[in-house]
């Protein structure tokens, strides 16, 4: 550990030879997590306030049961989450600032679960990915435009659920906030 600017700097190195469970909880600050390649069986990060940034480059050589994040306030940005190979991600947050693309290489089925107080989302999702996603905000909901389908009240990319393999599933709340799903 070591101290620049404002506080202290944590530089870890995982291995790669066996998979394993990570949990960081951190009261403020920011967290930089490249995670591309390991093999992470579930990851758990808990922040009270401040900013994230958290990047799968490369895909994850085991299946993850679960991906979650949970802040009081702050950004967090998410980015490449299919190379994850996680089967539910649960996003939480008061007053947060959500970006997650789902970029990668899905490998397996996977549920999004994003709930949030006084937030904007913005989810982009690959336009070779199927994905249905389900949300409500009081501001709104935008969709990605022309690629995305209105079927059974359900937001559609791609093919429909039942001819789809493997695809994301999403589940957006914003209690005071917009939704936007765009396509990558």
């Amino acid at each position: 550990m070591r101290m620049l600017g404002h506080g202290p700097v944590v530089d870890l190195a995982l291995g790669t030879l066996r998979p394993y469970i990570l949990t960081v909880e951190l009261v403020g600050g920011e967290l930089e997590f490249e995670l591309g390649g390991l093999p992470l069986t579930r990851l758990v990060l808990k922040q009270s306030a401040g900013r994230a940034d958290v990047i799968f480059s490369d895909r994850n050589p085991f299946p993850m049961t679960l991906l979650q994040y949970s802040t009081g306030a702050g950004v967090a940005e998410f980015r490449e989450l299919a190379n994850a190979n996680c089967a539910e991600f649960v996003l939480e947050g008061e007053v947060v600032s959500y970006r997650c693309d789902f970029g990668g290489t899905l490998q397996r089925n996977a549920t999004v679960r994003i709930a949030t107080g006084a937030s904007s989302l913005d989810i982009d999702v690959p336009a070779t990915t199927p994905a249905d996603v389900v949300a409500h905000a009081l501001v709104g909901v935008a969709g990605g435009g022309a690629d995305w389908t209105l079927w059974n009240g359900v937001l559609l990319h791609g093919s429909l659920p039942e001819d789809a393999l493997p695809l994301l599933q999403f589940s957006a709340t914003a209690a005071v906030g917009p939704v936007h799903v765009h396509t990558s």
